[in-house]
């Protein structure tokens, strides 16, 4: 699976920064067609990423195959490997994040924007870059 993140700077010594300005809120939502989906709470322990809403919760195992940061579309590409695993209980977390999630897809490629308190971050989860070329070129 390849998961693409907006980048919004690039610093040296490959250092970014994936905060969006909230301001963009509603110019992305309407470019993506972006359903809202309501509060997600996420968190991480180690490489096990858990992601929980009113209705459920889902636990994935994640591994990194490989990234790369194309400086010219400001898109960080990561190649990973995503597995879905039995629920745990679990009471201390590496990383634990609270967001309003708005989603869509279109052509194979899932587009997921995060509201958080002061930024935003905006995803692409799809199979391979060929697809998501092809999805980039009509709303890049």
């Amino acid at each position: 699976m390849l998961l693409i993140t907006k980048v919004t700077s690039i610093h040296q010594d490959d250092i970014y920064d994936i905060r969006i300005n909230l301001l963009q809120k509603e110019d992305l939502i309407n470019k993506y067609s972006l359903q809202e989906y309501g509060v997600y709470k996420e968190y991480w322990i180690n490489n096990v990423n858990i992601i929980s809403n009113k209705k459920s919760t889902s636990f994935y195992s994640m591994v990194d195959i490989c990234s790369n940061l194309d400086i010219e579309e400001y898109l960080l590409f990561q190649e990973i490997d995503k597995k879905e695993r039995e629920a745990f209980t679990f009471y201390q977390t590496n990383i634990e994040e609270k967001y309003i999630l708005y989603e869509n897809t279109i052509n194979d490629v899932v587009i997921k924007l995060k509201e958080f308190n002061d930024f935003l971050t905006l995803d692409f989860l799809c199979e391979n870059k060929g697809l998501f070329d092809q999805f980039y070129l009509n709303y890049k």
